[in-house]
């Protein structure tokens, strides 16, 4: 069942998606940071996935005042994947933007990043560094993520740099995947999945300065963990590796862009005095690894001993920064 309002409008640049399910607690202030946003040329899309909880009548209240908004109400639960693809596939906007139904996003979001894609062609993803919140909203930390397209594709191979509900991309670069955007055997890490293919096609971009609030609950530790171990993310990784060896390795300035990169190795944060630390220094280091196998079998020995040199020099960078 879909509400919408009547009269025709011309079509937005952007269309923003948000799945939800039981979100009563937190979906209205997620709303209201969307409506609140400087950039205003944009549709709604919200997904409610057969909530039994005040979720749906905190969505129509809000539908009934902004007519950005647009309702579709699944029948029965369907899962987040099956709900994201719906809501891409009503979207049409020449940008969608994620959001998710217990998080913030700040007022000039939809405003840099309309304004960085608008300027930066060859870029299609562009995401954010975000601040970490509690149940209440109150600020736990933040987070220090690699920024440039370099970094962030080396970085997927040891774990997911793109906050889903901070990312914004251009709609004609799913559409060859159309109507399965998000795959349903990747239930968990779709967005990975999604990253995984784009990085053939698309530069990605993280800004700097966060406009995005990450709501971390009890059970977020445990789902990150999860994600963290899963078998399906460690496939993707490794199918992701040729690629990432042919583009990025063998062109790469490795002394300035590795020292670039490993600015951006920690983000520490606590909740319920739980300390959780990212260590992203293992990428580099499963990446000079898997990296020297393949020089050892395809390359002069003496090509491959000096690219161990290098890459041992730079391990020992690693080591010493990600303790700092």
């Amino acid at each position: 069942m879909v509400s919408q309002n009547c009269h025709k409008r011309p079509p937005p640049l952007v269309s923003v998606i948000m799945p939800v399910y039981n979100s009563g607690q937190f979906v209205g202030s997620a709303i209201e940071s969307i409506l609140q946003q400087t950039f205003a040329n944009f549709e709604f899309i919200i997904v409610d996935d057969g909530s039994n909880d005040s979720t749906q009548l905190i969505i129509k209240r809000y539908a009934i005042h902004d007519r950005r908004i647009i309702c579709v109400m699944n029948d029965k639960r369907i899962g987040i994947v099956k709900s994201l693809n719906k809501g891409v596939l009503r979207s049409k906007g020449l940008y969608i933007a994620r959001m998710d139904s217990d998080d913030l996003s700040f007022s000039r979001r939809f405003e840099k990043q309309v304004g960085f894609l608008d300027t930066h062609p060859d870029y299609g993803v562009i995401a954010s560094t975000f601040y970490i919140i509690n149940d209440s909203g109150k600020y736990i930390g933040h987070t220090s993520l690699p920024l440039d397209n370099f970094e962030i594709i080396v970085s997927m191979l040891s774990y997911n740099p793109i906050t889903h509900g901070s990312v914004m991309f251009r709609r004609e670069l799913v559409k060859e995947y159309f109507p399965f955007i998000y795959k349903e055997n990747q239930r968990n890490f779709e967005d990975f999945g999604l990253w995984s293919r784009l990085i053939h096609k698309t530069k990605f971009y993280i800004l700097k300065e966060p406009q995005y609030a990450w709501r971390i609950q009890p059970n977020s530790i445990t789902s990150l963990y999860e994600f963290s171990m899963s078998q399906g993310i460690r496939q993707i990784q490794k199918n992701m590796f040729p690629y990432i060896y042919t583009s990025y390795l063998q062109t790469a300035p490795w002394d300035t862009s590795l020292k670039n990169s490993i600015k951006y190795n920690k983000t520490k944060y606590s909740y319920k005095n739980i300390p959780y630390v990212f260590n992203f220094s293992r990428v580099y280091q499963k990446f000079f690894i898997q990296t020297i196998a393949l020089l050892v079998r395809k390359l002069k020995i003496r090509t491959a001993g000096r690219f161990m040199f290098c890459a041992l020099r730079n391990m020992i960078y690693l080591l010493i920064l990600s303790y700092l």
